[in-house]
Parts: structure tokens; C-alpha cells; sequence
């Protein structure tokens, strides 16, 4: 899994929820390819109920960035 999809967001919560924010960090980072950096503000960011900033999103298996749709769709996680 590459994308920010809802399972992942869903790995990450229970992360999260658990106090496990390092396991969290790493599973952000394997899943979306960005940087150590990156992953801990998108985390923090997941953690205190923020939108995941534009540059956390990552990139796909191909090294690509995400599609417009996997974009739309965070989007609309976070706003619904």
C-alpha cells in the first residue's frame, strides 16, 4: 500500500491511539516514501486532528507523486 488510502490512515490512527507515534512515523514513511521529517509532521498533524500538510503526501510505488484522485480523497477524509 502506497497511498494515503483509508487503511492506512486507519493503521495510523490505531497507532496513535496505542502512544505508538514512532511506529507510526515508520509505517507513514514505508506506505507514502517521504522522508523522516516529512512523516512526523504528517503524524503530528493526524495526531492533533490537522490536515496532513500537501508535501506529506508522498509518492506512489512508481516513485510518482499520488494521483489527483488519492489527493481528493484524503481531502474529503479530512473534511467529511
Amino acid at each position: 500500500m502506497h497511498d494515503m488510502d483509508s487503511n492506512l490512515r486507519a493503521e495510523i490512527d490505531t497507532l496513535i491511539r496505542d502512544g505508538n507515534l514512532i511506529g507510526a512515523i515508520k509505517r507513514y514513511r514505508e506506505a507514502t516514501g517521504v522522508d523522516l521529517k516529512t512523516a512526523k509532521e504528517a503524524v503530528d498533524a493526524i495526531a492533533n486532528g490537522c490536515p496532513v500538510p500537501l508535501d506529506a503526501i508522498g509518492t506512489d510505488a512508481a516513485g510518482g507523486r499520488q494521483t489527483d484522485e488519492v489527493v481528493r480523497r484524503e481531502i474529503e477524509t479530512l473534511l467529511y
